[in-house]
């Protein structure tokens, strides 16, 4: 286990992920693409495979990984699977990137095709040594762009307001507590914001009516890892 690498990682929404660590520091990982954010590059879905690195579910499923290598080699195993199931390069991408999730995947074909001139009809097992070729393929495909790292600065003192992402995906004892006051030194059932796994509620400062819309929103001053 790598001990530099964060815990936890959810999905607070207006594409911020934050990240803590097992120290308490955390970190807000805001813009970029999604697949950067979720330390994802395949952007691989959450279907309940215990991946190695795994350390959240975003909004829409997708895994939240603890790092980008960790991300990365979950392409690799992914895509080495299938091969040992005996797919061809075909069957394989319409495995990973179905239609049905709004993927345009005879695209997605074309481009490992073209960057790899592996054709697709070949069985993956016939080609293992060139996974590492696909997964970079892969990778840029989904595309990956970086944003801003930033790291949150928290006080944990006094009370505050419970808030949610006001959505379908709020678990309902959560959205019970919308607008209502709590305190850090005394949480409710399964814990503050954020504490449960895979919840995005945040703790909006009771006392931050001077503070910007972003402090307040993530109850917390930011100091800059990343230029913008």
């Amino acid at each position: 286990m790598d001990m530099d690498a964060p815990i936890k990682g959810r999905d607070i929404g207006n594409l911020t992920r934050e990240y803590e660590y097992a120290d308490g520091r955390k970190e807000h990982w805001v813009g970029g693409s999604k697949s950067w954010r979720n330390n994802n590059p395949g952007n691989i879905r959450d279907f309940n495979i215990p991946w190695d690195g795994l350390i959240g579910i975003d909004a829409e499923k997708f895994c939240i990984f603890n790092s980008y290598e960790q991300g990365k080699r979950a392409i690799r195993v992914d895509i080495t699977t299938k091969a040992k199931r005996g797919l061809t390069l075909e069957q394989a991408i319409y495995a990973y990137a179905p239609p049905q999730d709004g993927n345009n995947t005879e695209k997605y074909i074309e481009h490992i095709v073209y960057e790899t001139k592996i054709s697709r009809d070949t069985p993956l097992s016939a080609v293992i040594g060139r996974i590492p070729d696909i997964v970079e393929v892969i990778q840029e495909h989904e595309g990956y762009t970086e944003g801003t790292i930033r790291e949150v600065v928290q006080e944990r003192i006094g009370k505050y307001i419970w808030r949610t992402q006001a959505d379908k995906n709020v678990r309902l004892e959560h959205r019970m507590r919308e607008g209502k006051v709590f305190d850090w030194e005394s949480p409710p059932e399964g814990g503050h914001p954020g504490d449960a796994y895979g919840c995005r509620c945040w703790a909006e400062d009771i006392n931050a009516e001077d503070a910007s819309p972003v402090d307040k929103m993530f109850n917390s001053k930011y100091r800059q890892l990343t230029k913008d």
